[in-house]
């Protein structure tokens, strides 16, 4: 038989048996027959670790590779080897144990207050030659092991240095020239690259605008560039849970927390722009935010975009481009048409009401009027099912846009990590029924969950969003 050590990694034993690739594909770890995949997680992922990811029975997966001719082995049986093994990685960049030692310890470095500049520079040094996608599986790996996402978050902050000096078309044309790239106009990954382009012109009109002590261009450009928020929601809700999906959780996690970092420091900064002695105090503040702008236009072109390009079908990015328009644009009033998605989902909306008739205790309506009925209500609602998906929701108001790509997810799917542990918290009060309702409000606008019970059995939550800004104008005016 041939041997496999299980010491090993994926990459490793798939360089030895090409041939592990399809079988591996089968017993289920089907990521390994995507490049990306096995550029990323190959290097650092073994076939245990890769089991304690994937949550399957090691001894099963043994059984399966025995069955196709290979016998498991670890490398050193040996138990006064192992601590030899161990102590023979060393911390450099010349294999993929030792760069993870590398950044492990550059994220302990960061963690301690070093500064993030001498930080950058053994970055630099030490990874100039490696994929950034081997790096971004690293992120993953650490993740996966335990660490904390905001800690792996602060070494995000850096590897994006890899690509100064070149400029951000340089590297898009030689990474698409690479894969045999070619997107359409209005194809998702196009308009937002598009955005890019006129967010890093305000940008770098900002950074100069700074440097050279423009007190009023920086007002403005601070002010502005709070518009950012749409470019930032249609990454996170539209492409960051579908690469979850594909089994990329970690760079989407680490990202989202980045984006709502740089989104309050804009506020926070344009908050408190008439404050006195605002510029002395908030210059080095203002240059911090935009670099962060400006770096993480670098991590969703090399890393993000890429990622999505190699995992999402046709189809997927088909149902990304629908929900484009309802999430608003950062910057950009043309918006182009994507004829060949538009003929897909044009193919796929045959009627969605029939004639059919809903009889309930106090009446009756046919489905299209209680559609029309629910279309009319001045709230935009969601219903979450018992075991906690997204069934339905209607945001006529416009007061949080979200895709239709969210229905069927996990509700936490659907927000960033920060916020995940809140809304299962939530929802698991209503389970206990602990509680049955909750309030929050948000200046104007109040957000109420309710739970839904049958006779006694927790059957979902209704989210209601509303905004009372009418209301309070009106009593505030009498």
């Amino acid at each position: 038989m041939k041997q496999l050590d299980l010491n090993k990694t994926v990459a490793a034993l798939v360089e030895e048996y090409p041939e592990l690739i399809d079988i591996m594909a089968e017993i289920g770890f089907k990521e390994i027959t995507k490049p990306i995949s096995l550029k990323m997680m190959g290097r650092v992922m073994t076939i245990p670790k890769g089991c304690g990811v994937k949550g399957y029975d090691l001894n099963d997966v043994i059984k399966k590779l025995n069955a196709y001719g290979f016998e498991c082995v670890y490398g050193h049986d040996d138990k006064e080897d192992a601590p030899q093994e161990k102590q023979a990685i060393v911390k450099d960049d010349s294999t993929p144990e030792g760069r993870e030692l590398l950044l492990r310890d550059m994220i302990e470095r960061l963690n301690r207050g070093e500064d993030l500049e001498s930080v950058r520079a053994d970055f630099v040094k030490a990874f100039e030659n490696v994929s950034v996608r081997e790096i971004t599986g690293v992120e993953q790996h650490l993740i996966d092991e335990g660490m904390s996402v905001e800690r792996v978050q602060k070494l995000c902050d850096i590897h994006s240095a890899l690509f100064h000096g070149r400029t951000e078309q340089e590297v898009m044309a030689q990474e698409d020239a690479q894969r045999g790239i070619n997107l359409d106009m209005g194809h998702p990954v196009s308009q937002l690259r598009l955005e890019n382009r006129i967010i890093e012109k305000k940008i770098e009109d900002a950074l100069k605008a700074n440097n050279e002590g423009n007190r009023e261009a920086v007002y403005k450009a601070i002010v502005e560039l709070k518009g950012i928020k749409p470019h930032y929601a249609k990454k996170e809700e539209l492409i960051m849970p579908l690469l979850e999906r594909y089994g990329y959780p970690g760079p989407s996690q680490v990202m989202w927390g980045v984006d709502d970092e740089i989104k309050q420091e804009l506020s926070r900064l344009s908050r408190t722009i008439n404050e006195d002695k605002w510029y002395e105090q908030e210059r080095d503040n203002v240059e911090g935010v935009l670099n962060r702008m400006k770096e993480m236009i670098y991590k969703e072109e090399e890393i993000l975009f890429p990622l999505a390009i190699e995992n999402f079908t046709k189809e997927d990015w088909y149902h990304v481009y629908e929900d484009l328009e309802a999430m608003g644009a950062s910057f950009v009033n043309k918006t182009f048409a994507w004829k060949e998605a538009e003929d897909f989902l044009a193919s796929q909306s045959a009627s969605s009401f029939t004639n059919g008739i809903i009889k309930m205790p106090t009446g009756e309506l046919s489905i299209n009027q209680l559609n029309i009925m629910l279309e009319a209500l001045p709230q935009d609602i969601t219903y979450i099912d018992a075991n906690d998906h997204v069934l339905y929701f209607k945001d006529k108001m416009h007061i949080f846009p979200r895709p239709k790509s969210c229905i069927g997810k996990l509700v936490y799917d659907c927000h960033p990590a920060r916020v995940r542990p809140m809304v299962e918290a939530l929802l698991d009060d209503f389970k206990k029924k602990e509680r049955d309702h909750m309030d929050i409000w948000m200046k104007d606008v109040r957000v109420r969950y309710m739970a839904v019970y049958d006779q006694g059995e927790y059957v979902g939550c209704v989210e209601m969003v509303e905004d009372f800004g009418e209301v309070f104008k009106e009593r505030d005016s009498k």
